[in-house]
């Protein structure tokens, strides 16, 4: 079953804001508690450009990218549990 990205917190809530500041290049992989992909970072000793820069520069493929994984994990989750 392909997933709606508005049912996930994670993808709702931290992604999605991510790629709205054009932070996140590209999704290789996602779901309910996972999201791996491709982040565009500033050069070492640089600070952030303005969000139409960061947004140009993922078009362009211009910059410095990683490869990130994020795992949500709530507070109901049983692993947080003492």
């Amino acid at each position: 079953m392909k997933y709606q990205r508005k049912d996930y917190a994670l993808l709702r809530s931290i992604v999605k804001p991510l790629e709205d500041l054009g932070v996140i290049v590209s999704e290789t992989a996602a779901g309910a508690n996972v999201w791996q992909g491709l982040v565009r970072v500033p050069k070492k000793g640089e600070s952030w450009e303005s969000r139409k820069e960061r947004l140009e520069g993922v078009q362009t493929m211009n910059g410095d990218f990683c490869l990130m994984n994020i795992t949500y994990v709530s507070s109901s989750n049983s692993v947080l549990r003492v």
